[in-house]
């Protein structure tokens, strides 16, 4: 009945529980980057419906508008219309910057000086409480960048800072400098980076808000639409950069973006502005091929290229419209295609004219951006691009820019 020993394993499962712990890390970065994925590729669906609709309402209210004398009455109900449908079509625009799929227009900039620029907007727009600072690295280079972008970036970042303080006393502090950025899944060598870190010491986020802070229309606020978050992980995205988020409940967040810097980029020069040329008055004889899948686009399109003085022959897909080219090639002036449709694209269907005529203007309409189309289109001086939605003003001025080509 006495123990005389005891006879014992012992394993060390320190790896495993190490690998079982990365297992499920890179399983809820997959889970997230796939979430990420669909829910751009469904607000990107939804935009491009929507400036589909929003061609019908800011077209025809614009068309009617051009048609009354000034004094009418309707012209103010009329504007009030027009200026809903460019709020819509702004709010649009922050949905396909979510989903990546908004044009970018780069240029240089210095941080810096883009940050204080806002400084009368910011200080007019947080609480009268919040006392905004500045850290800014005096030694900042200048980037290649998109400044409207950049600068709804720090507005939102700001804003949501100020509001975390919930109207109490606090500080927001604003820094730049000069930093790294890697791609922790590939491993890729880590790049030097220009960072921007805005600061609080507010209410703070618990883990649950942390992983739903990029989700669209996602809110801590009773008020607010909760795109701000989400406008900013898209133009972090379109610019490669990152983003990383220290925070805790009751000790404040801190924000910082990392930023791709390339200093060969800010050293060549950004490709020049083209040349200014004098409008020319558009000759507007001749016929224009119109294809879109959309009844109403068509509908309203077709209003303006003959208030403009053309013709048109529509087309609701691609494939009518290559028989109609074919069969009546000669006749048309002006092709305007619609970028997306079922079936054939617009961009299949350039390809396909420009096979058979080479010096044939052609307009290509799309709500998307324009950074991933196909490079032939893009170097092809006698085609261009027209973003829905859009008002008659805008469909004169490009057929007048492809006018000054010809």
């Amino acid at each position: 009945g006495q123990s005389i020993g005891i006879l014992g394993t012992v394993q060390d499962i320190t790896e495993e529980i190490r690998r079982e712990a990365e297992e499920a890390e890179l399983g809820q970065k997959l889970m997230h980057s796939q979430k990420f994925e669909s829910l751009g590729a469904l607000s990107g669906g939804i935009a491009h419906e929507f400036n589909n609709i929003l061609v019908g309402v800011l077209g025809n209210a614009d068309y009617m508008k051009l048609k009354l004398e000034e004094e009418s009455t309707l012209h103010k109900n009329l504007d009030g219309i027009i200026e809903s449908a460019q709020r819509a079509s702004r709010l649009i625009q922050q949905m396909l910057l979510y989903s990546g799929r908004r044009e970018i227009q780069k240029g240089r900039l210095n941080l810096n000086q883009t940050i204080l620029d806002l400084d009368g907007i910011l200080s007019a727009s947080v609480s009268k409480r919040v006392t905004l600072q500045y850290e800014l690295d005096p030694s900042l280079p200048s980037m290649i960048a998109d400044g409207g972008e950049l600068r709804q970036m720090i507005v939102n970042l700001i804003m949501n800072a100020s509001e975390s303080l919930d109207g109490g006393d606090g500080v927001v502090t604003v820094r730049t400098g000069v930093g790294t950025i890697r791609d922790e899944d590939s491993g890729a060598i880590p790049q030097e980076s220009i960072f921007v870190e805005v600061e609080d010491n507010g209410c703070g986020m618990d883990e649950e808000t942390q992983h739903r802070v990029f989700d669209p229309f996602f809110t801590t606020k009773f008020m607010g639409r909760g795109l701000g978050m989400s406008a900013v992980r898209g133009i972090v995205h379109a610019h490669g950069g990152s983003i990383h988020i220290t925070t805790e409940p009751g000790h404040g967040t801190t924000v910082r973006i990392d930023l791709l810097h390339d200093r060969q980029a800010t050293r060549d020069d950004v490709s020049a502005p083209a040349e200014v040329l004098d409008a020319p008055d558009i000759d507007c004889e001749g016929t224009v091929l119109l294809i879109d899948d959309e009844q109403m686009v068509i509908k309203v399109a077709t209003l303006m290229l003959e208030g403009i003085g053309y013709g048109v022959v529509p087309a609701l897909d691609g494939a009518t419209g290559m028989q109609l080219f074919d069969q009546m090639g000669d006749e048309f002036r002006l092709i305007m295609i619609d970028r997306t449709m079922p079936g054939m694209s617009g961009e299949e269907v350039v390809a396909a004219i420009r096979d058979r005529a080479s010096d044939i203007p052609i307009l290509l309409c799309s709500g998307y951006s324009d950074d991933d189309l196909d490079e032939n289109i893009v170097n092809d001086r006698l085609t261009t691009t027209l973003h829905k939605p859009f008002k008659q003003s805008e469909l004169e001025e490009r057929i007048r820019s492809l006018s000054v080509l010809q």
